[in-house]
């Protein structure tokens, strides 16, 4: 019982006001995360240096650990959920949201991070 894994929902959540409602979702702490935003750092900095050899076995790395991991689908779960709350503009800056829509993505957030209770 020592490894359960509790989720919750601050009052008051902290937010980056310059990330996205998407990265804000993603600041989450599990694995699964933590491995979607490498992957996504790696691959924006591939688009900068495309001919990197490390970059690139990193990519592959990191594509097979999203593969053993069913990380794939993760995205189109946050926008599912995100849509069901009625956030529906990813790319809007936390800054620019209303109280509201701002507790919205917190709740987003707690539901995709993985957890027991």
């Amino acid at each position: 019982m020592k490894n359960i894994r509790i989720g919750y929902l601050s009052q008051s959540p902290e937010f980056d006001i310059d990330a996205t409602v998407m990265e804000q979702v993603f600041k989450g702490d599990s694995d699964i995360l933590t491995l979607v935003r490498d992957y996504e750092a790696v691959t924006a900095d591939l688009e900068k240096a495309p001919h990197d050899q490390a970059l690139i076995q990193s990519q592959l790395n990191l594509m097979q650990e999203m593969n053993a991991k069913n990380a794939w689908e993760l995205e189109s779960q946050v926008k599912m959920v995100l849509t069901t709350l009625g956030v529906h503009d990813f790319k809007a800056k936390i800054g620019t949201l209303s109280g509201g829509q701002k507790k919205r993505v917190a709740l987003a957030q707690a539901l995709i991070t993985p957890c027991d209770l």
